[in-house]
């Protein structure tokens, strides 16, 4: 009787666990994972960027930017400025830390 009760005991675990991951594990799978571009330089006006004020998302990647109205020119259109930081974070030299 005693195994009865415990295999009962197991079981119904398991299945309220299950029920669990099941309508947890959905909500995370469809949040997106926004990863920082970690850009210095503005891509819309070149200038560089010392305090992380201004940004805003494009396909799952974290853009910064010197003003507010770079964001909305970039939002206008968004491949064109991507383009161009790529152009300029290869012109611009880093600084190495010693």
């Amino acid at each position: 009787m005693k195994k009865v009760i415990i295999l009962a005991v197991l079981i119904s675990v398991f299945l309220v666990g299950s029920l669990l991951i099941y309508n947890v594990v959905p909500c995370y799978a469809r949040r997106m994972i926004i990863q920082d571009a970690d850009n210095t330089i503005c891509p819309v006006t070149g200038a560089k960027i010392t305090v992380k004020r201004f940004n805003t998302t494009y396909k799952n990647k974290k853009y910064w930017f010197a003003t507010y109205a770079a964001v909305r020119e970039f939002k206008s259109n968004p491949e064109k400025y991507i383009r161009k930081l790529e152009r300029l974070q290869a012109t611009t030299p880093t600084r190495r830390r010693y």
